[in-house]
């Protein structure tokens, strides 16, 4: 069975004899016997006795025929053309020569015809419709292509295995990957052997030069089609044209078992077989000749195994030249290379927000913009919008941890809290990078929140006095120490079984309760390398190597001004560029009324009243309200006594008095 187009139809060949028929062939195994269409189209019984080309009509006969007697013939091939216009359109495909310019991309015809053609293109008209989807195309061969997706038609078939294809290239692609170690001994229908260009890099073969000319880019690198949407390039039109379905929503590919609609055939094919796999047939497996000797897991394609071996063999040829970190396949490594360069192509229609990844968009569209939660644990009866976020949950029920770490065998209960561990404990990869100030972090949560410093944004505000912070956590505590405890109503939730044993403070988790202990054992394991000074907790010794380095990466966005720590940058922000007006004094106290700018200096204030004197002379037990008292009491009283003493205050923890009301 073979297709051959003319007019307005491609047809699909059968053996037919009829006598009536001058041009035809009496005999059922002649190679080009009568045929017709599957929908009852016209037959084509008019035959050309020299090339065997056939024709609906005697006259479309009696003008091809022309050709064989015509008196113009091309010198360099032998070809006779039906006038002299033709021949002088044929002489061009020897001499390369090409007059017609598209005045938009500059590229060149042969012919004015397929010049016009090609601006559709860049017009975007499409003169021919299909009439039963309504689908639009810029040339007729396309429609008649796609109208084999509504009658099924499958006009090309493999002479080895009997499948048959819709497209020619379908079929070409099957015999070079299926029957690619037979296919030197394929003929073509017309008895030609098939035709072969090697990649003069890799040694890949290809049946046209064209294939050959696409696949050379990926050695070369070159992506002349361009997204003008994002920018983004690609090596492929049909990328290009796949990927602009990103920006316009279009997913034509529908599934027709649950109406499931996709952006791309290759996604359609995945949800078929990952989701309706049971509808396969045994056929389907006979087509996956390809199968892994490790496992026993088969394919269709050798690209397929190929790509599955690596698992296996622990192959990672995919390298990023920036961090150096390997991937399997090339499309885990672009995803990670918007890492460096900060390309978010995902935008949300919606809001306007830009994401790195289309499931990241995904993710954000039924987060964010919809109500709808359709998994729900039957243990708690918490909802969530996927069902990966419901698996991962369960497993707090179950206590199921089903991520091991190898290097120290902790568990996780998923991949991602498994790569953060090994990133953040046993390794020093930070990928995420800063663009302002070039500082690395190894989560992506982690630069989100530092990202603030730079930004200004504080989107977590106090319902209280509207104080804003950068962090939920800092946003509880605030409203903890500020508002809960001067009033008197602690509340119930901050109570928990992490309880300092020396002073009975209590505390959400283990490691505050363990930088809290570091003030009754006056412990100080992160030590300064330029001058010795030791100290509680790692944030103060950054914020004190800045004063070596001179480096104050928190600047003002309002005057430029820098500072060495984020604090002292709020501050400023509040007492100089505040909207509300200068100085505001949110922090009350409840005994006095006397209102302050920092909670601080309310915390010293409230002693005032309770009495409390924290700060101790270790010589002569002195207590005192402030620590700069107790500086400047030994630096005056105990000079000669204490020269070598170093400022070590035992900080009693600060509770503030509740008064009675």
């Amino acid at each position: 069975m073979f297709v051959y187009y003319a007019g307005e139809s491609s047809f699909e060949v059968k053996t037919q004899s009829d006598s009536t028929d001058h041009t035809a062939h009496p005999h059922d195994d002649s190679p080009w016997p009568n045929y017709q269409t599957k929908t009852g189209a016209v037959q084509k019984r008019f035959r050309c006795s020299r090339c065997k080309k056939s024709f609906s009509s005697d006259s479309g006969l009696y003008q091809h025929r022309r050709i064989h007697t015509s008196r113009y013939k091309c010198t360099e091939c032998g070809k006779c053309c039906r006038s002299s216009k033709d021949l002088t359109v044929h002489r061009r495909r020897h001499s390369g020569e090409k007059p017609c310019e598209c005045t938009v991309c500059g590229k060149r015809f042969t012919t004015s015809q397929r010049l016009v053609v090609h601006s559709r293109m860049h017009s975007g008209e499409k003169l021919h419709k299909c009439q039963v989807c309504e689908k639009a195309f810029g040339q007729k061969c396309h429609l008649n292509v796609h109208m084999r997706v509504h009658t099924g038609e499958k006009p090309f078939k493999c002479l080895l295995c009997n499948k048959n294809f819709a497209r020619s290239c379908a079929l070409q692609q099957h015999k070079l990957h299926i029957h690619s170690n037979k296919c030197n001994n394929i003929n073509e229908p017309n008895g030609e052997k098939i035709k072969k260009f090697d990649c003069t890099v890799c040694g890949k073969q290809f049946k046209k030069s064209s294939y050959l000319v696409v696949h050379s880019r990926t050695h070369s690198g070159e992506k002349p089609y361009k997204c003008y949407v994002c920018d983004k390039a690609f090596s492929e039109s049909g990328n290009l044209k796949t990927h602009m379905r990103v920006h316009t929503g279009e997913k034509p590919y529908k599934c027709s078992a649950c109406n499931k609609c996709f952006g791309s055939s290759t996604h359609l094919h995945r949800h078929e077989f990952c989701v309706h796999n049971s509808n396969k047939t045994n056929e389907d497996e006979k087509t996956k000749k390809f199968e892994c000797t490790v496992c026993g897991k088969r394919f269709m394609q050798s690209h397929y195994l190929l790509v599955h071996n690596r698992i296996h063999t622990g192959e990672k040829p995919f390298k990023c030249q920036v961090c150096g970190k390997d991937f399997r396949l090339l499309a885990p490594l672009n995803s990670h290379m918007r890492l460096h360069t900060g390309e978010k192509p995902y935008k949300c229609h919606l809001c306007g927000k830009d994401f790195r990844h289309s499931g990241s968009l995904k993710i954000h569209l039924r987060g964010v913009h919809s109500s709808d939660r359709p998994y729900l644990c039957h243990v708690c009866e918490k909802t969530f919008t996927w069902f990966e976020n419901l698996k991962r949950h369960l497993r707090v029920h179950t206590e199921e941890r089903p991520s091991l770490c190898h290097m120290c065998d902790k568990s996780f209960r998923g991949p991602g809290d498994l790569n953060t561990h090994l990133r953040t404990v046993h390794s020093s990869e930070k990928p995420y990078l800063c663009h302002v100030c070039d500082k690395a972090f190894s989560r992506s949560s982690t630069l989100k929140i530092h990202t603030r410093v730079h930004t200004g944004e504080k989107p977590y505000k106090c319902s209280v006095c509207n104080r804003a912070f950068s962090q939920s956590y800092p946003l509880l505590k605030h409203e903890r120490w500020v508002h809960d405890k001067i009033s008197g109503e602690i509340n119930a939730d901050w109570k928990t079984k992490f309880e300092c044993t020396v002073c009975g403070k209590q505390f959400r988790n283990t490691c505050d309760l363990v930088r809290h202990g570091r003030i009754h054992s006056g412990e100080k394991p992160y030590v300064c390398h330029e001058c010795g000074k030791a100290f509680s907790a790692l944030a103060l010794l950054n914020r004190h190597i800045r004063a070596h380095t001179g480096q104050k990466p928190y600047n003002c966005s309002h005057c430029k001004k820098s500072f060495s720590a984020s604090s002292e940058l709020a501050r400023h922000r509040r007492h100089t560029h505040n909207p509300e007006g200068p100085c505001p004094r949110p922090y009350i106290c409840q005994v006095c009324n006397k209102a302050f700018m920092e909670c601080g200096h309310l915390r010293e204030h409230i002693r005032i009243h309770t009495g409390e004197k924290p700060f101790k002379c270790s010589v002569c037990d002195r207590s005192f309200t402030q620590k700069s008292s107790l500086w400047k009491h030994q630096r005056h009283v105990h000079s000669n006594t204490t020269s070598g003493l170093q400022r070590d205050v035992q900080n009693t923890p600060v509770e503030f008095f509740i008064f009675p009301s």
